[in-house]
């Protein structure tokens, strides 16, 4: 298993027949800031077990409106030597706006995408794909598609795509937001907020993910189903309250005292979805 926080991509192709679980194409996710020994070797052992692999590129997170990068440094040359179709991931964390094509903040993320685009094809490696992985409040979507619409412009001829959320599927901008992208993979993993310690911890309800992609299905786009195979860990306090969560990045320091619980992905329950 890939270190770090991994997704499987189930691909269905909505408005073909998908008989059994068979024709699923399986993808993965590398979700590393750091290419450490341990990544370096689960990929070369295990990426070729898959037809494509996206990996995390860079993340962008916002202190005062004002963008904060974290590029991540890859190893092109094992990429290629995978001999899978590869992609990109541009991370970007909660932006409240303003949204537009044309503004200091759509032009930094354009033209961050575009450099990345263009170191990985200065390497050689063939690029597949590149995505957008975007925070975004279900209320901004409108403003997202513009954002959308000049990263794809920017990154051409190699197509975007970008994630979704099922909370998505019932806002009216939603399909707007896909006419303006050259794909989409819906997001079935979540983590509620628990109320206590001894609360039941999913990171994926099985009948909420089928009710999603069925849902998904009724726009006639083909998408992609992300499904987890990682785990959060949970701090509480010594009253059993929530404090917060760790799901990626570097390792948080919790407060003494703090109870720390893991919520995996149950592999039987995700089995019996795909």
């Amino acid at each position: 298993m890939i270190v770090g926080r991994i997704a499987l991509w189930c691909c269905f192709i909505l408005g073909a027949a998908v008989s059994h679980a068979a024709s699923l194409r399986q993808e993965v996710y590398v979700w590393q800031r750091d290419w450490n020994p341990a990544v370096h070797e689960a990929v070369v052992r295990r990426a070729t077990n898959f037809p494509r692999l996206v990996a995390l590129n860079a993340e962008v997170t916002w202190k005062q409106k004002q963008p904060q990068l974290i590029r991540v440094p890859l190893d092109y040359a094992l990429l290629a030597k995978t001999e899978c179709e590869i992609g990109l991931t541009l991370r970007i964390g909660p932006y409240v706006g303003p949204f537009a094509t044309n503004d200091r903040t759509a032009l930094y993320l354009a033209n961050l995408a575009g450099s990345l685009v263009r170191e990985a094809r200065a390497t050689r490696m063939p690029l597949h794909e590149f995505q957008l992985d975007f925070d975004c409040a279900q209320s901004k979507l409108t403003g997202y598609r513009s954002w959308v619409e000049v990263i794809r412009a920017e990154v051409k001829p190699t197509p975007l795509t970008i994630t979704a959320l099922p909370a998505w599927l019932k806002q009216p901008a939603f399909k707007s937001l896909l006419e303006a992208a050259d794909g989409y993979v819906l997001q079935v993993h979540s983590l509620d907020r628990p109320k206590d310690i001894n609360a039941r911890f999913t990171l994926c309800d099985p009948i909420a993910a089928q009710r999603a992609v069925e849902q998904a299905g009724k726009f006639n786009v083909p998408f992609r189903v992300a499904l987890p195979t990682y785990g959060y860990l949970i701090a509480f306090d010594s009253a059993g309250r929530f404090i917060g969560l760790s799901a990626e990045g570097p390792a948080k320091n919790w407060p003494a005292g703090a109870q720390v619980r893991e919520a995996r992905a149950d592999p039987i329950e995700l089995a019996a979805l795909v």
